[in-house]
């Protein structure tokens, strides 16, 4: 009995070497990060790199948060506020996150950082890694956009990060300069500033710095107004836009935003052109050589935005719902799509409408 008994205790001393977590300390502009390194990836999880936009600080550009003080960086931080008032169905809104893997919060502005634990003076790869979700939701604490699988057998450091969306990131509101309204691009941009002066720290080169992001798209300004004026009245803060009307907005709990943007009454909210940010014809600057020259792959997915539309039969009952009004036809569009029966036509039909543009 002695040899198996030793055999299950040399096993069983394997295992805890192979799982070992051991307490890392970087210092940053952030705070002393105290992290972990397991298996030769170090993590920093929920690390504020900008004050909590809540408050007065609600629908303004983001501060940078600077601290000396130790931050403890094990827990990943709670996802924004979502939107899901266009995902009805249980399918959709279980691939969409609905509810959070944890608590929402409006206080969002935290990153996470994954970096091989070995040769950190030998300057890495970063990839900076942004969520999907038409920026009406997302956030950079799914599972699936954990660093540590990259970090370790591509030998680079990931970086992936929350920031506002729907109306808190992307408000179209008249009583905020057009030039500041895009708050949850700000907030990107100001991550990947954190990038630059902190990344080095990790073994992160600031100079090869990758983005991948895949939610390019841009709203109409009026079409977000008016989802902003109606929001307003619902709200409470009837007055003229301007000042004291955005005073009042500041003042209404998130909850109380978080319902409407996910009621009936709420539009889509998301980036506006404001030739700051996001500009009006970009190929037409990319050919003027109006741009920071940086290499761009592009592509799209084949069948995006079908998940909306599982198990719709109806080609009739989609047309009336989401083009009420147009005289649009069902065998209008079978016209369109010559050789389809009315399956596959409702599953382009959401990807050639609104997704592929």
């Amino acid at each position: 009995m002695k040899v198996p008994f030793l055999l299950l205790l040399r096993f069983c001393l394997i295992l805890e070497v192979i799982g070992q977590t051991t307490p890392v300390v970087v210092t940053t502009t952030s705070g002393k990060l105290q992290g972990t390194d397991e298996n030769g990836v170090m993590s920093f999880k929920g690390v504020r790199f900008g004050q909590p936009a809540t408050g007065p600080l609600r629908w303004e550009p983001p501060v940078p948060f600077i601290s000396a003080a130790a931050q403890n960086a094990t827990t990943l931080a709670p996802s924004y506020i979502q939107q899901f008032a266009f995902a009805s169905s249980a399918f959709p809104q279980s691939l969409f996150n609905n509810p959070p893997p944890a608590s929402e919060n409006e206080d969002c502005l935290f990153l996470n950082v994954w970096a091989p634990s070995s040769d950190i003076n030998e300057k890495k790869p970063v990839l900076f890694w942004l969520y999907r979700g038409g920026f009406v939701f997302g956030t950079g604490s799914l599972p699936g956009y954990d660093g540590t699988s990259l970090a370790a057998n591509q030998n680079i450091v990931v970086v992936t990060i929350n920031h506002r969306t729907n109306i808190f990131g992307f408000p179209g509101s008249s009583d905020i300069l057009i030039t500041k309204n895009n708050f949850g691009l700000l907030d990107q941009e100001l991550a990947l500033q954190w990038v630059q002066l902190n990344i080095a720290r990790f073994g992160g080169d600031p100079d090869k710095v990758t983005i991948i992001w895949d939610n390019l798209r841009a709203q109409d300004q009026w079409a977000e107004q008016y989802s902003f004026d109606d929001f307003a009245k619902t709200v409470g803060c009837d007055q003229a836009p301007g000042p004291a009307r955005l005073n009042c907005l500041k003042h209404v709990p998130a909850a109380t935003i978080r319902n409407f943007t996910n009621g009936p009454l709420s539009g889509a909210f998301g980036p506006l052109v404001d030739n700051v940010t996001v500009f009006t014809n970009p190929l037409e600057r990319i050919r003027s050589g109006a741009t920071a020259g940086v290499p761009i792959i592009l592509g799209n997915m084949e069948n995006d935005g079908s998940v909306f539309v599982v198990g719709m039969t109806n080609l009739t009952a989609l047309i009336e719902a989401d083009f009420p009004g147009t005289g649009a036809t069902a065998d209008l569009v079978r016209s369109l799509y010559p050789g389809h029966n009315d399956t596959l036509i409702i599953a382009s039909v959401p990807r050639d409408v609104s997704f592929r543009w």
